[in-house]
């Protein structure tokens, strides 16, 4: 059985740090998410903005990713902004009630 690997872009802008996710977020492609989320908590920029805009679905792992990074720029006074478009990404906040506490925006 193949697995579809999640692909990951990140890169300074301002003072915003930009992650780009692509592909499933799912506990086979939980390590290269969970090191991008961990670098983002660990730089200095005063936002995280992740782009899920090309994420094709997002499990529980995923779900626990966010909450996690979340919390650790809330007790740095650091801001978290989620850009995404589509059910994969939008659904699964909703029904967990993420929805009400990320920044979501359509691209």
């Amino acid at each position: 059985m193949s697995v579809d690997p999640l692909t990951v872009t990140a890169r300074a802008e301002d003072d915003r740090w930009l992650v780009a996710f692509s592909g499933p977020v799912d506990l086979a492609t939980r390590a290269p998410f969970t090191a991008a989320l961990d670098r983002a908590a660990e730089r200095g920029e005063r936002a995280v903005v992740l782009d899920l805009t090309a994420v094709t679905f997002m499990g529980s792992t995923a779900l626990w990713g966010l909450v996690r990074l979340h919390q650790r720029l809330r007790e740095q006074n650091r801001d978290l902004r989620l850009v995404a478009a589509h059910d994969a990404v939008l659904l699964p906040l909703r029904v967990t009630g993420l929805d009400a506490e990320f920044a979501v925006t359509a691209p």
